[in-house]
């Protein structure tokens, strides 16, 4: 029965990866990381960590990682030269055509400044999933604004409804922001911060109101939800 088990476990990890070929991250960042525990919702700057084609390898680093992942992939109405696009050459973050997986069979480490509401902010590391973002449009999509990608993690109450447990980040200053954007076939590699709690339920991510992730089981705080 075990066998049996184990295969058919096989069977199916191996029908996702061929339908989501996520690339291997490789860690590159040496600082301790924590999982993440809260009773609040919190806001994440889920960064890029790669945009382009299909790779077998990334390689996971903290310093710039954010500005490698973007280059020749943002548009900013400050940069000398900007070319206003047609309006309907593009579509924004919430109509495109995005796949979205969240990889469950990786950790890896990602930074974040946490704001807390008693005390100063502190700057710490956490363990993440990476999430691959996929355009399925015919056309380029926009990801994200400034350095952030959108995403917020739901989570399953007890009646089986689904409820946002985190907030969106709000940015200081809106002024002639980096409009980030992919092409059709190309991915979007960000993070997921793996929660820990007293709670086992289904999770998944939604970019809007139409796109969502894959569904996975995590554990959150009780009061994230109620």
């Amino acid at each position: 029965m075990k066998i049996r088990l184990q295969i058919l476990f096989f069977l199916i990890s191996s029908l996702l990866y061929s339908q989501h070929p996520t690339p291997k991250l490789i860690e590159g960042i040496k600082n301790k990381a924590v999982f993440y525990s809260s009773s609040v919702k919190n806001s994440w700057e889920r960064e890029p960590i790669y945009i382009g084609n299909i790779q077998k390898e990334i390689i996971n680093k903290f310093e710039n990682n954010r500005l490698l992942a973007i280059e020749n992939h943002y548009e900013n109405e400050c940069n000398k030269g900007y070319i206003k696009r047609e309006k309907n050459s593009f579509k924004n973050t919430f109509e495109g055509k995005v796949d979205i997986f969240v990889d469950t069979s990786q950790n890896i480490k990602f930074s974040k400044v946490v704001y807390h509401e008693k005390s100063s902010n502190t700057f710490d590391f956490f363990y993440a999933n990476p999430v691959v973002l996929t355009n399925n449009d015919s056309q380029d999509v926009q990801i994200g604004y400034g350095y952030y990608i959108p995403l917020i993690m739901q989570a399953q109450n007890e009646k089986g409804e689904w409820t946002d447990i985190e907030r969106y980040y709000t940015l200081d200053c809106g002024t002639c922001l980096n409009m980030i954007y992919f092409k059709p076939n190309e991915i979007t590699i960000t993070t997921s911060v793996i929660y820990d709690g007293n709670y086992e339920t289904k999770l998944r991510l939604r970019l809007g109101e139409n796109n969502f992730s894959n569904i996975f089981t995590g554990k959150i705080n009780r009061s994230q939800i109620e």
